[in-house]
């Protein structure tokens, strides 16, 4: 494989170019944790916060419901 920097031959599982020092497709991927995704429209990496999660949120989920079923 070949650096996409500098055209340099790199070692089978390098992470780094030894001239230029860019990162290999190999080392990036060991860069990520296997739980981040990647948005595929924006390539935004990290963690969203799904509405769910927050407490207050669940809260008020379960109190309509709650209310509701009371209706019903």
């Amino acid at each position: 494989m070949r650096c996409s920097t500098c055209g340099e031959l790199l070692q089978p599982g390098s992470l780094r170019c030894p001239t230029c020092g860019a990162a290999t497709p190999v080392g990036m991927a060991l860069a990520r944790p296997s739980g981040v995704r990647r948005c595929p429209q924006c390539s935004y990496q990290g963690e969203g916060i799904p509405y769910f999660r927050r407490g207050g949120h669940v809260g008020l989920l379960v109190g309509v419901s709650v209310f509701t079923y009371g209706f019903g």
